[in-house]
C-alpha cells in the first residue's frame, strides 16, 4: 500500500501530514503583501517623527488624552493660578510681521498655556503653577520653526542675521531658550532691522 502524501497548493511540495504543510505555508508562503504593508507603515510613522522633531515640534499625550506641545500643555479651560502677558514683535527685514490671532487656541477643544487672542503680539501665559516659559516653545506652540539661524522659512547667511533684542537689549546665546517673563517686549529682527527697535509695549491694564 502507497502512502499518500499531501502536496502544498502553491509549490507542489508534498508532506506527510497536514500539521506540516500548514507550517510550511507559514513560513514558505506568508502574504508579503501584508508584510510590505506593515514595514510601510512603520517607515512612514518613523518619518513622521523625525519631521516633527526636526521642526521643533515636539508632540505627546498625557493618559486624560491631554495634548502637549513642547512641555506646554493644552487644557480645556483657562487658568488664572498664573496669569502674565509679554508681547513678540517680529521684523522681517525692515517690516513687521504680523502675529496671528488663536496661536495656541483649539476652538471647542482646550487652550495651551501660552497663546493669542488677537493680532497684538501679546502673548498670554496662563498657567496651573508659576513656571518659565520660553520663547522656543512659543514658537513650538505655534507650529513654526524658530532657531539661532532660522525664523519661519528664512535662513541666515552673512548678510542675512537674526537677533532677538528683549526690552531692547540684545539677547546671546541659543534664542530659543530666552525665557519670557511679564510684560517683556520681545523683538526678533531677520535681515534689516527696522529704524527703531521697540524697548517697551503699553498692556493698557493687562
Amino acid at each position: 500500500m502507497v502512502d499518500e502524501k499531501i502536496k502544498c497548493d502553491t509549490c507542489g511540495k508534498s508532506f506527510e501530514t497536514k500539521e506540516q504543510i500548514i507550517q510550511h505555508k507559514k513560513n514558505a508562503h506568508v502574504d508579503k503583501k501584508k508584510v510590505k504593508s506593515s514595514k510601510s507603515i512603520k517607515a512612514l510613522i518613523a518619518i513622521g517623527m523625525v519631521v516633527a522633531i526636526a521642526g521643533g515640534v515636539y508632540l505627546s499625550q498625557t493618559s486624560n488624552n491631554q495634548l502637549i506641545v513642547d512641555g506646554v500643555r493644552c487644557d480645556p479651560t483657562e487658568f488664572v493660578d498664573y496669569h502674565i502677558h509679554a508681547h513678540l514683535d517680529i521684523f522681517i527685514d525692515g517690516q513687521p510681521d504680523a502675529i496671528p490671532a488663536g496661536i495656541g487656541i483649539k476652538p471647542n477643544e482646550c487652550l495651551f498655556w501660552l497663546h493669542t487672542h488677537n493680532t497684538s503680539g501679546i502673548i498670554h501665559i496662563e498657567a496651573p503653577a508659576n513656571k518659565d516659559f520660553t520663547l522656543g516653545q512659543f514658537f513650538s506652540v505655534w507650529g513654526q520653526t524658530f532657531s539661532n539661524s532660522q525664523i519661519f522659512d528664512k535662513i541666515t547667511t552673512d548678510k542675512e542675521t537674526l537677533h532677538v533684542y528683549v526690552n531692547g537689549t540684545k539677547v546671546n546665546g541659543d534664542l530659543r531658550n530666552i525665557k519670557i517673563k511679564a510684560h517683556d517686549e520681545i523683538v526678533i529682527v531677520y535681515g534689516t532691522s527696522p529704524t527703531t527697535i521697540p524697548s517697551f509695549y503699553d498692556f493698557g491694564g493687562l
